[in-house]
């Protein structure tokens, strides 16, 4: 898709206008292997900076989106050593009880119902039993030679305790735009950073 077709979908306008509290650190573009050391880098010092301890839980979703965007987005520009890496947006904000990471790229309509299936599958996993399908993945992964592990949305539910969501919202014949949004509660960071120190 066009990145001029896709700056007039009303979708991708919901997307930059939400109100998300306040913006730590916001990002529209290539999600190269550069990008992503870049941003989480930055992130890190921001946060670092505003609080004086470091929120892996926030680090960890924002690292887990963005290289969703990198790898699966379906909007592909190639990067400056001839990689083909996916373009998208994200978003990391504050507010007055949670850190909200947001992340939204373009996905191929055939693949809605596949990504939809396993949104919803892990959406139906109990807040408490999170951690050890995620575990059961690892193992099964350990054990076999397939691609990847599949826990990327279990990963995103654990950090975010439960506390996430996804949409999807036609662009047109061809393509959507996804978006998930994970919410970690300061409450959750305060307590294992005092455990931690």
């Amino acid at each position: 898709m066009m990145v001029q077709e896709k700056a007039q979908d009303n979708s991708y306008k919901r997307f930059l206008a939400m109100d998300v509290g306040i913006t730590i650190v916001t990002y529209e573009g290539i999600c190269s292997h550069e990008v992503v050391v870049q941003l989480g880098q930055e992130l890190e010092h921001l946060l670092a900076a505003s609080t004086g301890v470091r929120f892996k839980k926030v680090f960890g979703v924002f690292i887990e989106l963005i290289q969703n965007i990198k790898n699966y987005s379906a909007e592909t520009v190639l990067a400056q050593n001839g990689t083909e890496c996916g373009v998208g947006i994200i978003r990391v904000s504050e507010e007055s009880l949670c850190y909200t990471v947001t992340a939204g790229n373009c996905i191929r309509k055939d693949d809605v119902e596949r990504i939809e299936a396993k949104c919803a599958a892990v959406k139906h996993i109990p807040t408490a039993e999170l951690r050890s399908y995620f575990n059961d993945r690892i193992r099964l992964k350990q054990e076999s030679t397939s691609k990847g592990a599949g826990v990327g949305f279990l990963d995103i539910a654990i950090k975010a305790g439960g506390n996430w969501e996804y949409e999807f919202h036609p662009v047109n014949d061809d393509f959507t735009f996804f978006t998930i949004t994970a919410y970690i509660a300061k409450a959750k960071i305060v307590e294992e950073d005092a455990k931690n120190s």
